[in-house]
């Protein structure tokens, strides 16, 4: 199972700025309203939206876990 880290692309070392920013291109990529314009499927919509809380949890894994 990947890391909160390696979900976000970003090293456990990397900044707050850098985790957010990671973060914003993660949820950016991966929301399901950007599949809108293909007139998606059920299924692909709902892969999306896994995608995209995975990268929500990470996000808050890493907060979380540095007391942000």
């Amino acid at each position: 199972m990947p890391t909160a880290y390696a979900t976000l692309g970003v090293s456990e070392g990397a900044t707050k700025d850098e985790v957010r920013r990671a973060y914003r291109i993660q949820i950016s990529r991966h929301h399901p309203d950007k599949l809108m314009h293909k007139r998606p499927s059920a299924e692909e919509l709902a892969r999306a939206a896994a995608r995209a809380d995975r990268v929500r949890k990470a996000y808050d894994a890493i907060k979380r876990g540095r007391g942000w």
